[in-house]
């Protein structure tokens, strides 16, 4: 990894965590992945091959980071969508630090209206790392997005379980996906388009 990436989020994840233990409101918190979580995608990123990533929580960048690293020299890149008006910014400052700003797009925005307009088939990845709360809601139109055999990564599986509960209960019900709980950090879904 270069090491002034590699710099950057050690510094992030310090941040994020001294951030979030001393921030008692919700919002401003930045509810980063795990360290492992990064490396997780990252493996996945590099192994899978794929070209045209969909982030949906950019929080700071923390996360875009991880996956748009593997890109450097590339053709692929990472679409984020962050609804918070802070965040957004620190997260494309963080993007300009990286030296990674040309492999992605940020959209600040509602992630449900940026989905709607989204052609079919046009990501094959998905990381989700959002409001649990518009899962269900946006499912729909994560499917239609997602290509098919690609995946979707869903973090806080473990660590909020009853939040997501539902969502992961309809995607297992699916005949046209396979998915799996992997105890990763905070506990990554796995979702396999077929």
């Amino acid at each position: 990894m270069d090491t002034s990436i590699e710099r950057l989020l050690n510094e992030l994840e310090s941040f994020g965590l001294e951030n979030d233990i001393n921030v008692k409101e919700d919002s401003p918190k930045m509810k980063n992945i795990t360290k492992d979580t990064g490396q997780f995608l990252s493996l996945l990123i590099k192994s899978s091959k794929v070209k045209n990533v969909l982030e949906i929580g950019t929080s700071n960048g923390y996360s875009t980071i991880w996956i748009a690293k593997n890109f450097i020299n590339s053709d692929a890149h990472v679409t984020t969508v962050e609804i918070d008006d802070r965040k957004i910014v620190m997260a494309r400052a963080n993007f300009r630090r990286a030296n990674l700003e040309k492999y992605v797009t940020s959209h600040h925005e509602d992630a449900g209206a940026f989905l709607k307009r989204q052609a079919n088939e046009t990501f094959d990845f998905i990381f989700l790392d959002s409001d649990r709360s518009h899962y269900i809601d946006w499912w729909e139109d994560l499917n239609r997005v997602l290509q098919r055999n690609s995946l979707m990564i869903v973090d806080n599986a473990n660590s909020h379980r009853e939040e997501v509960a539902d969502f992961i209960k309809l995607i297992q019900s699916s005949e046209s996906h396979d998915s799996l709980i992997v105890s990763v950090g905070k506990g990554v879904f796995i979702i396999h388009k077929n």
